[in-house]
Order: structure tokens, then C-alpha cells, then sequence
């Protein structure tokens, strides 16, 4: 097996240049589910699915429990756990208050063994093309229309599905909207979850 990649065009914003530049990004149509994972470690090992979902589930608390201390987490053969802040405010300094920052990420860095196995990773081009459609914000506003009148919600990843878009292009088409007030969410902010705007949200 080897991993699909496709070239795409690489954004320079406020450049001169002509000549456009590209870069290689891997094209995934497929996420394997925690099921999928359980079931392949099942047939690999004398643990029952109930046991390795039940050792998944605690090993998610434990993780999530020392990341709220603010440590590091250390899985061998996998890598480090770290999280990330980032501040609301532009204007930030050693004075700025705590109030002020706020959770960013969980940031990973693999093990040197998880690199190494990578290393033997092999690429070849995707023989289907995952570009983007070149829809404007009209025809992609109106599918969204046509979307909400038998659905109440939509995700990122349901965008991309609906309008044949890229990751990147569906989250820069959803700020968009958002700051259109033609959606909003009402979610989290990590797990966000959009509605249609309501008349008295379009009117602010």
C-alpha cells in the first residue's frame, strides 16, 4: 500500500510572483474508526475487543487527567502530549492577565521509533483529483440553503462532502459565513457544530 498524494497550489497572500507555487499534500478518503482499530488489535493479540475498548477508554481519561495538570505525556513507541495556549488578544505582555489565555491544542511529537517505522512510508500520485470545486460563494451559500431546509445542522466535514471541498477551503468558506452571520455555532469551539442563522442573529 502506498499513501495518495496530490500537488495543490500554495496560498502567498499579497504576492507579486506570477509564477504560482505548489506543494504535496496527502489525500485521505477513508478515517479508520475507533472500532476498526480494536477489531485489528483483536486479531492480533488474546485480548477480547471489550477488554482493549475498555484499556482505549482509560488510557483517553488518564491522558486527559495529566494534561489538565499541565504535563507531559509520554507514550513509548507513539510519542509526547503536550498543550498549547494562545491568547484573545492581539496586544499581549508579560502584564497581560490570565483571564486572557485559554487552551489552543494538544500538540504530538512521535517517538524516534514511530519515526523510523514511518520512514519506510511510500507515496504515489492519487489518480483522483481532490482540488476543490471552483464554486463562488453564491452557488456554495445556495447549497447550504438547500442543505438547512432538511437538515438543522451541518459540520466542516459535511461542507466539504456537500460542496466537493478541500479541508482548508471549507474552513475558509465557514469563517466567511460566520462572519456573514449566515451561520453560527453552537457548539464548542474544538468540536463546532453549525446552524443557520436566525433573522435576529443576521441583524447584528
Amino acid at each position: 500500500m502506498a499513501v495518495k498524494f496530490e500537488f495543490y497550489e500554495t496560498p502567498v497572500p499579497n504576492s507579486k510572483e506570477e509564477e504560482k507555487k505548489y506543494h504535496a499534500r496527502v489525500v485521505s478518503y477513508n478515517t479508520v474508526e475507533t472500532e476498526q482499530v480494536i477489531h485489528d488489535i483483536h486479531r492480533s493479540c488474546t485480548l477480547t475487543p471489550g477488554d482493549i475498548k475498555a484499556c482505549m477508554a482509560e488510557l483517553s481519561r488518564v491522558l486527559v487527567q495529566h494534561l489538565h495538570n499541565g504535563e507531559r505525556v509520554h507514550i513509548e513507541g507513539l510519542g509526547y502530549f503536550q498543550v498549547t495556549l494562545q491568547c484573545d488578544c492581539d496586544d499581549t505582555n508579560p502584564k497581560t492577565r490570565a483571564n486572557h489565555v485559554e487552551y489552543k491544542t494538544v500538540k504530538f511529537r512521535p517517538d524516534k521509533e514511530l519515526r523510523s517505522e514511518m520512514r519506510r512510508l511510500k507515496v504515489e500520485r492519487s489518480e483522483l483529483r481532490n482540488h476543490s470545486s471552483r464554486m463562488g460563494n453564491e452557488t456554495i451559500d445556495s447549497k447550504l440553503e438547500a442543505y438547512f431546509a432538511n437538515n438543522p445542522m451541518i459540520t466542516r466535514r459535511q461542507l466539504e462532502t456537500l460542496c466537493n471541498l478541500t479541508r482548508t477551503t471549507a474552513g475558509r468558506h465557514i469563517n466567511r459565513l460566520l462572519n456573514e452571520n449566515k451561520i453560527k455555532n453552537i457548539n464548542t469551539r474544538n468540536q463546532p457544530i453549525y446552524v443557520k442563522s436566525s433573522k435576529e442573529d443576521e441583524s447584528r
